[in-house]
């Protein structure tokens, strides 16, 4: 999954005309990471996890500001909103239930912003080569 993510990335810096979207593409890395070390490993799963977390929603939230500056207000607040209350849920279940609840809370959020994202990014494009073929 962390590289499909980090190919996500990737065209997510060309689609937000940002650099500062690579914070995606390190997110994506941790992930690898957490894959490599399970959580037998203890700290060396854990950190890496707790930064995967972290620098998605830290990258959403960036993202939605983008998209907020392009007139995206829908697409703008759910990016927005969505990763300031998924970090918020994930640290008010983080005690009660283990790391299960917080995790999958986080990592439902982060694939259907991906998914929404992807989505408007084929739209895109595809309007883009239909415009371009006629033309020609």
């Amino acid at each position: 999954m962390g590289i499909l993510g980090i190919v996500f990335s990737l065209a997510a810096v060309r689609y937000f005309g940002s650099n500062m979207m690579h914070i995606l593409t390190v997110a994506m890395a941790f992930l690898i990471a957490v894959g490599i070390f399970p959580e037998e490993y203890g700290k060396i799963h854990s950190i890496p996890a707790i930064l995967f977390y972290l620098l998605s929603l830290t990258g959403i939230f960036y993202a939605g500001v983008i998209l907020r500056k392009r007139g995206k207000q829908k697409l703008s607040l759910f990016s927005m909103i969505g990763s300031a209350g998924t970090f918020a849920l994930m640290i008010a279940t983080l005690g009660k239930s283990g790391l299960a609840v917080p995790e999958m809370i986080g990592a439902v959020f982060i694939l259907s912003w991906i998914v929404v994202i992807s989505h408007k990014m084929l739209k895109e494009t595809k309007r883009k080569e239909s415009n371009i073929k006629s033309y020609s």
